[in-house]
């Protein structure tokens, strides 16, 4: 059953959660972090936290220095069990209302986790100080999430799951820019939310590029902004979204796009064979990039607010080609032949041939290979298109309407691959080549069955 969200901003998000301290020492960079992140930690309690912090000072009141120090760079790879926490990683740049003219900026944050990592929420920041002229941007933001972060017993979404952002502070005077974000889920979590936040000021900063490729489970929603602040009559522009959906993508509420100059909502699946991919081509053409669903691999993605769809489909066997064919092909000798036999070089790309000592030249020889005897004409085959598909009430027998008049009919197993069943033509069923299936068509219906005669589905014409 699909469900509604309604999101949290990023913001508000680390703010609950109090992971924004600031230090009042003088405006030293953060520390630059990298390695592996391991914590063992199995709480109940609420509010327990494992993340990593590196924090730039803001400038000391009345001092001589008037920036805040950058956050560091933050490149860490998890690889605990983390129950029941929140974990991340957040570089924060130094400021402080009553002392930085300059707060700095947020750190690059690299974040990586193997299979095993799991917590309750997973925050991964890079948020610019304050300053009284000018605030920090965010930095750049990359994040591989492979683990699993879902809230136990949590039934609504809104809060907690994982949150990737990259924050432009507030500023009196000039706020500071969110910064690009890079994200690849290939794990599961509860609630996707992916924002670059432009800070509001007396000129507003920018919302900065956003890129997630969903490979992964997400149970509730995917919410995806990239906004600038929001002060009226302060300028600022928002960044762009876009968001590829691959092959292992199960998300269970909707992909929203929020603010954004342009956002693209990429299909990039390996589908099993050509009738598949044409069939869901046709399908995508009909469908509205500002809302829509649509059924890939037996699983439903539902979207809104995108400005454009965009399909690169391939077929498994594009993915995974096979061993490539090599030929080789030895040149002989140009000079005469001392037995029969053929020998054969190309100079310039022209074939020539000694047979018993006799020398005739076989120019464009490949030409004469593909040359028919007599006056035959060789003719492609014409291979028909998928032009539709029928109703069956099972999501593992698919359909194909063709645009010859036929039906073709594939079934997908619990390996995940579909299989050819065979063709109907002027009400004739044809079995694919080794197929374990039969199909009968009645009127409008068509009943798809094991050789035995166990129906596995019904479709409707």
């Amino acid at each position: 059953m699909r469900t509604t969200s309604n999101f949290v901003s990023a913001a508000g998000f680390l703010l609950l959660l109090g992971v924004l301290p600031a230090s009042a020492d003088d405006g030293a960079a953060g520390p630059s972090i990298s390695g592996d992140f391991a914590a063992s930690i199995n709480s109940s309690g609420p509010g327990e936290q494992a993340v990593v912090f590196s924090n730039g000072d803001p400038a000391t009141a009345g001092g001589a220095s008037q920036q805040g120090g950058a956050g560091g760079p933050i490149n860490v790879t998890a690889t605990s069990y983390v129950n029941n926490v929140t974990i991340g990683a957040i570089s924060q740049g130094g400021g402080t209302n009553n002392s930085t003219t300059n707060g700095g900026a947020g750190g690059t944050v690299t974040w990586n986790e193997d299979t095993t990592t799991s917590s309750r929420d997973l925050v991964v920041a890079s948020v610019g100080g304050y300053g009284s002229a000018t605030s920090g941007s965010g930095g750049t933001v990359n994040a591989t999430i492979a683990g699993t972060h879902v809230r136990p017993g949590e039934n609504r979404p809104g809060y907690g799951g994982t949150v990737v952002a990259s924050i432009g502070n507030n500023g009196g005077l000039e706020a500071g820019d969110g910064g690009t974000i890079n994200v690849l889920l290939t794990g599961e979590t509860s609630v996707l939310q992916v924002y670059s936040q432009g800070g509001s000021g007396t000129t507003n900063g920018n919302g900065g590029a956003v890129n997630v490729t969903l490979a992964g489970e997400v149970t509730y929603g995917v919410y995806v902004d990239s906004r600038p602040g929001t002060t009226a009559n302060g300028g600022g522009t928002a960044g762009s979204v876009k968001v590829t959906l691959k092959n292992g993508a199960d998300i269970g509420g909707d992909i929203v796009a929020g603010d954004a100059s342009t956002a693209v909502l990429e299909f990039a699946f390996e589908l099993a064979n050509e009738l598949e991919r044409s069939a869901v081509r046709q399908e995508l053409s009909t469908k509205s990039s500002a809302s829509g669903t649509i059924t890939i691999n037996n699983r439903d993605y539902s979207w809104s607010g995108f400005t454009s769809l965009k399909e690169s489909l391939k077929l498994l066997s594009d993915a995974n080609p096979g061993s490539p064919i090599v030929v080789t092909i030895n040149a002989g000798s140009d000079a005469s032949a001392s037995s029969p036999g053929d020998s054969f070089n190309a100079p310039n790309g022209i074939v020539t041939g000694r047979n018993n000592g006799s020398t005739a030249p076989f120019a464009k020889l490949f030409d004469l290979l593909k040359k028919p005897a007599g006056n035959a004409k060789i003719l492609a085959p014409t291979q028909p298109t998928v032009v539709g598909k029928l109703r069956c009430d099972t999501r593992d027998v698919t359909v194909f309407r063709l645009s010859d008049g036929g039906l073709a009919i594939n079934i997908r197993l619990e390996d995940g691959k579909a299989y050819a069943v065979g063709t109907i033509v002027d009400g004739v069923f044809k079995r694919a080549p080794g197929g374990r299936w039969t199909a009968d068509m009645a009127g409008k219906a068509i009943a798809v069955s094991t050789r035995s005669g166990e129906i596995i589905a019904t479709c409707t014409i």
